[in-house]
């Protein structure tokens, strides 16, 4: 059984953006690929900083 990836609506789109442009034309295929690689990185949830940590503000 495959797993489906959870992958971010704003990665989304963004991915279909770079898809058009490249089927346009406009981004080149090594360009492409890079946000291939970029959309399909784990979406891992942030951890929480220790609490003996300053806050920044």
């Amino acid at each position: 059984m495959a797993t489906k990836k959870t992958r971010s609506r704003a990665l989304e789109e963004m991915h279909e953006t770079a898809r058009g442009l490249h089927k346009a034309g406009v981004i080149t295929k090594r360009r492409m690929q890079e946000y291939d690689a970029l959309c399909n990185l784990e979406n891992t949830a942030m951890k929480k900083p220790p609490k003996s940590s300053p806050v920044l503000a």
